[in-house]
């Protein structure tokens, strides 16, 4: 018996998720924001960079410092208010975040800020709670799985003898 390929699988997921409407894909750019920057200064400012290293090499200091003046003026142009990155939309939509919160309150009781830490949960419970609520639950389910993620690596001494 072969396990699942679990990366084909979670791609499989989030192409469905996308088409259902429940996700986006990953940095999608907000759409109808200016581009910062132009192709020329973008060009610029990445040359200076190698130019201003060959120069320096060269101790050719006077034509490094305005190699450096040039590139870091092109750079302003590119990012006239500092360096920004570009805004994203969130990879859940509101309709996903909807079907979330509905089935975080269906199964409230497996929240670990709100569950006993006396009450462990069980075997049929743990995959839903991780999904819901994140990896928070695994420092509940069992302690053995804790010991076990922390365990120090065994030291091995190279060598003959012991």
């Amino acid at each position: 018996m072969r396990a699942p390929n679990a990366w084909r699988q979670m791609g499989a997921v989030e192409s469905r998720l996308a088409r259902e409407g429940f996700t986006r894909p990953r940095f999608e750019i907000v759409p109808g924001l200016p581009l910062l920057w132009g192709r020329w200064s973008a060009i610029a400012a990445a040359a200076a960079v190698p130019a201003v290293t060959v120069l320096l090499l060269d101790h050719a200091w006077v034509r490094a410092g305005l190699a450096f003046v040039i590139g870091a003026m092109a750079l302003r142009k590119v990012f006239p208010d500092g360096p920004t990155m570009p805004r994203h939309l969130p990879t859940v939509t509101g309709k996903g975040e909807a079907v979330l919160r509905t089935a975080r309150e269906r199964h409230a009781e497996l929240d670990p800020a709100t569950r006993p830490a006396t009450e462990p949960y069980d075997q049929g419970q743990v995959r839903m709670a991780v999904a819901l609520f994140g990896s928070a639950v695994l420092y509940r389910v069992d302690d053995r799985i804790m010991a076990d993620w922390f365990r120090p690596e065994p030291e091995f001494v190279d060598g003959p003898g012991d």
